[in-house]
């Protein structure tokens, strides 16, 4: 008599699956090549979240301001690296023109887009007596109208033919730099972002960077599209040895700067203009001068929204990206040793032994 099967001698549905799965699985690995399982390890460890970094330290000694002395060493660091060499005595004329002369407080100032420029030139245009009204810390960008500082411009073509050269001689010289990192990411940012707060500002710059990015131009669309930060760090890869001219919002400040051509009895690292601002109102004896301060309501530095958008930001280029734009404004590093977007201290100058 033939036996009906035992029906519990059957494989299961579930077994069923399990089998499929695991040939389908035997197959699909069985033809990779040790370079596609190299390459499969890339992806893996690529897309592996990163550990958070390191929350800064709050004793940190890069939280005091770099001495003088110490910022002049870092300044002929700076000119050795670019083969410039500094020969007494100064000549102001040289300077570019974002270089300016108070005779009232008897003041030379450098000042750099993107540095805190707007700020101090403010606060210095207020100290000669040249603005008299209250002014509204959400509207200054009118100080860099021409009937505001171009009388003090040092350059010659903006009246400097009628300095006496001899008053530049005797008068306290200070510029602010800035952190190269959070510097490009404040100029996005401001001028080429889609911020509603303050972005757009460069629209032609922004068609630019995407017609030549993504090949996009047609007129309509490039009208309600911006550049991406990684697009913009391209745009001024491709333009190195001429960022000059695209606009100096973008160029390196050592550009900017009167080196070699003179030197600056100050330097101020933007990171420690509360803390240093005071030095500088005392130099030229003004006490009723001050700075609107930071837009941000967070003091520390470390923890500035530019500081935390640039950390965002500049982990997200390529690795040859970084290093290309590194290249390009390694002269503006130089001149605080300043400290990489990976850094527990950045954006702050690495002073400290």
């Amino acid at each position: 008599m033939l036996m009906r099967p035992d029906p519990g001698c059957r494989p299961s549905r579930a077994w069923f699956v399990a089998a499929t799965f695991t040939l389908l699985l035997l197959i699909i690995l069985k033809p990779l090549s040790d370079t596609n399982l190299a390459a499969l390890s890339r992806v893996v460890e690529v897309t592996t979240p990163s550990p958070e970094p390191p929350t800064p330290d709050p004793n940190s000694p890069n939280l005091q301001p770099p001495s003088q002395s110490w910022s002049r060493d870092q300044l002929h660091k700076a000119m050795s690296f670019l083969y410039w060499e500094y020969k007494a005595p100064n000549d102001w004329l040289g300077c570019t023109p974002r270089t300016y002369f108070f005779p009232r407080i008897n003041t030379i100032f450098t000042g750099i887009p993107k540095s805190g420029c707007t700020n101090w030139l403010l606060a210095l245009l207020t100290a000669e007596g040249h603005i008299k009204h209250e002014v509204d810390p959400a509207d200054i960008a009118w100080v860099h109208s021409a009937g505001y500082t171009d009388p003090f411009r040092v350059r010659s073509e903006f009246g400097g033919a009628n300095l006496d050269t001899s008053a530049l001689d005797k008068a306290f010289s200070f510029a602010v730099v800035r952190n190269p990192w959070t510097r490009l990411v404040s100029a996005f940012r401001q001028k080429l972002s889609s911020e509603e707060t303050q972005g757009g500002t460069f629209r032609a710059m922004g068609y630019d960077i995407v017609r030549e990015m993504r090949g996009i131009t047609d007129p309509d669309v490039l009208l309600y599209t911006y550049p991406t930060f990684r697009e913009y760090a391209g745009y001024l890869i491709n333009r190195e040895g001429m960022i000059n001219e695209i606009n100096r919002h973008f160029a390196p400040q050592t550009n900017e700067l009167c080196i070699p051509y003179a030197l600056y009895d100050m330097v101020v690292p933007i990171e420690h203009s509360a803390a240093l601002s005071q030095e500088v109102w005392n130099k030229i004896n003004v006490s009723e001068t001050s700075l609107f301060g930071s837009y941000d309501k967070v003091s520390d530095p470390r923890l500035q929204s530019s500081a935390l958008y640039a950390k965002k930001w500049l982990a997200g280029l390529d690795t040859e990206m970084v290093e290309e734009l590194y290249r390009i404004y390694k002269g503006d590093f130089l001149l605080m040793n300043y400290s990489n977007f990976t850094h527990p201290d950045f954006p702050l100058p690495l002073h400290s032994p």
